[in-house]
C-alpha cells in the first residue's frame, strides 16, 4: 500500500475534508487559533481565503489566514500551498501559494493540482 498524501487543511471548512474524502489523502486540521500542527510532516496545505474560522465565526483581522501562510513558508519554503476562497489573494502573498480556487471547486482540478505537486 502507499503512503497517504498528508493534507493540512487551515481555517477550512468540515466540508472540504468530506469533498475530498478519497483512500489516498490523511487530513490533518487546524483553525488559526491553534500552533500545534506539526507541518514538517504535511505534503500540501488547503488554506481558506476567508475570515472565518472552522465554526464560522469572524477572525479579528482579513490578513491573519495570509500571514499565516507566510509564516509556513519561512519554516518550510518549499510546502505547498493552495488558496480556497473567492476573495482575492492580496498581492503581496500571491507568492506564497501554488494555486487559488474559489469556493465553487472543481474537484478534477484541485486534485490534479495536488497530485502534480506531490510525488509519493
Amino acid at each position: 500500500m502507499t503512503e497517504k498524501i498528508k493534507i493540512l487543511l487551515l481555517n477550512t471548512h468540515y466540508s472540504l475534508q468530506t469533498f475530498l474524502s478519497d483512500d489516498t489523502f490523511e487530513f490533518i486540521t487546524m483553525s488559526l487559533n491553534e500552533k500545534s500542527a506539526d507541518i514538517k510532516n504535511v505534503d500540501i496545505v488547503l488554506i481558506n481565503g476567508y475570515r472565518h474560522n472552522m465554526n464560522g465565526s469572524e477572525i479579528a483581522d482579513d490578513m491573519t489566514v495570509f500571514k499565516v501562510a507566510e509564516s509556513i513558508k519561512q519554516i518550510c519554503p518549499d510546502l505547498p500551498m493552495i488558496c480556497v476562497s473567492d476573495l482575492d489573494i492580496p498581492g503581496q502573498y500571491k507568492q506564497y501559494f501554488i494555486a487559488h480556487f474559489e469556493n465553487s471547486i472543481n474537484l478534477g482540478n484541485l486534485l490534479s493540482t495536488i497530485h502534480e505537486y506531490v510525488i509519493k
